[in-house]
């Protein structure tokens, strides 16, 4: 306690904040190498902690967060409490990919679980990441050559089932699907495509017992968005959900124009628990998924 006294008796008495924010990266890096610092020593601030120009005598609302956030951090390791570090893909529209931060200005998931997801018991011996493997994973199915596909071409709502023990797939650059009072809204972006699978109730194995549902498509750009019903199975396939992504970088079909979109945001949705999670996948690195967001942690 007494070195938060020292703290804020020193925010107090110096005319600015640099001073103590400087102070509190050299007592971080001086705590990681087991060193005592010194009030010579002065390091930098890395770019995400506050401006990279001289600040003025009056403190900004960024300074005094960046200095209540270390006096919790010292006031947790005093108090023998652990400090808590926010989750990945928990904060709404911020992810960084290799360095960039990427800001979305709306949430695809902006609802909550409704039950328990159901993970299939057949064994997954191949897929991209935890989080994702109880929708994408080998053995999968897959929609052949043969397969049939609905192009949006009208400006006006679609009725699309979604099977029972099955699944289905969309391509659209933006849009809107709405089932079981769920909206996914798909905001348009320059570059940018949406891959979304859509996993419907789990078979139940009855006779004459319907648990098909039914989605809205609307709000998408006409002739620009396809989808297709996929086979019942334990899960979509890896290798024909990487194709579609490698389509969707470097061909694009009906989005982006004949050289494909840079990046990519892939919605999965499970009607039976409403689980949610959007990734974001940059061309050329097709089996890096970046969890932007998710009302739920899986794997």
């Amino acid at each position: 306690m007494k070195r938060i006294l020292f703290l804020v008796l020193l925010a107090v008495s110096l005319s600015g904040c640099s001073a103590i924010q400087s102070a509190f990266t050299v007592d971080n890096a001086a705590q990681a190498q087991g060193l005592t610092p010194t009030a010579q020593t002065v390091t930098p601030l890395p770019p995400t902690l506050g401006p990279t120009t001289t600040l003025g005598p009056t403190p900004t609302l960024s300074q005094v967060e960046v200095l209540s956030t270390e006096v919790a951090r010292l006031s947790a390791q005093l108090s023998g409490t652990p400090a808590t570090t926010p989750q990945p893909g928990k904060v709404a529209g911020a992810a960084s990919v290799d360095g960039t931060r990427t800001t979305a200005t709306m949430k695809v998931i902006n609802f909550e679980m409704t039950g328990e997801l159901f993970l299939s018991p057949v064994e997954v011996d191949k897929y991209v990441n935890d989080a994702s493997k109880w929708l994408i994973g080998e053995p999968g199915v897959t929609l052949d050559d043969t397969a049939t596909f609905t192009r949006g071409q009208i400006d006006a709502p679609y009725y699309v089932n979604i099977p029972e023990g099955g699944f289905t797939y969309f391509s659209l650059g933006e849009g809107k699907i709405t089932l079981d009072g769920v909206t996914l809204t798909l905001k348009g972006e320059k570059g940018l495509n949406y891959l979304v699978v859509v996993r419907g109730r789990i078979d139940d194995n009855i006779v004459d017992s319907d648990l098909n549902e039914t989605a809205v498509v609307s709000d998408f750009v006409p002739g620009h968005t396809i989808w297709s019903e996929m086979p019942t199975g334990a899960r979509v396939s890896m290798g024909w959900f990487v194709q579609q992504l490698e389509a969707s970088t470097t061909k694009s079909f009906s989005n982006c124009g004949a050289t494909g979109c840079s990046r990519v945001k892939i919605v999965f949705f499970d009607v039976g628990s409403h689980l949610g999670q959007v990734y974001l996948v940059q061309a050329g690195y097709l089996t890096d998924w970046h969890l932007l967001e998710s009302n739920n942690a899986v794997g």
